[in-house]
């Protein structure tokens, strides 16, 4: 019995190292992506960000060439194991704001849980940064890079 185990990890060993580990092969070639987001020189203070590849240099079998975070306080950040092939990237960039109709604030936690329907919600950042976005980014070979942006109405 204790021989077919060991046999067995044995295979199991030897199958990994022919095919390799996918994840690594998949995380190579990825760069740290980082940066700010302001919208008339005020920081985003929650929000999403998101890259759509237009030409990559992804390696075959790649998942997910392009990529999405939060925005908070104005800050995103994709880390290596999920960041950005070089190439050519659209960007969109949203951040919903929600108040009280009734006093114009933002809404108590329990309240708004309660019944989201009843507050207003509107999208700050124009459509030319989102459904119709005009922004554009080159990653390079650098393996940390820094992409601002400086957004208005």
């Amino acid at each position: 019995m204790k021989q077919n185990a060991l046999y067995l990890l044995f295979i199991g060993c030897c199958i990994v190292w022919t095919t390799g580990c996918p994840a690594k092969v998949d995380e190579e070639g990825r760069k740290n992506i980082s940066g700010t987001v302001t919208l008339d020189g005020t920081p985003i203070g929650r929000g999403n960000i998101q890259f759509a590849p237009q030409d990559t240099q992804a390696p075959q079998g790649a998942v997910g060439t392009g990529g999405s975070t939060e925005i908070v306080a104005g800050k995103y950040s994709l880390k290596r194991d999920l960041g950005l092939f070089s190439g050519t990237y659209k960007v969109k960039i949203t951040s919903v704001v929600v108040t009280d109709p009734k006093t114009g604030q933002a809404p108590d936690p329990v309240q708004y849980n309660g019944s989201p329907e009843s507050f207003k919600h509107e999208q700050i950042v124009p459509d030319k940064y989102n459904t119709i976005t005009t922004l554009e980014i080159t990653v390079g070979e650098d393996k940390n890079q820094t992409h601002d942006f400086t957004l208005t109405k």
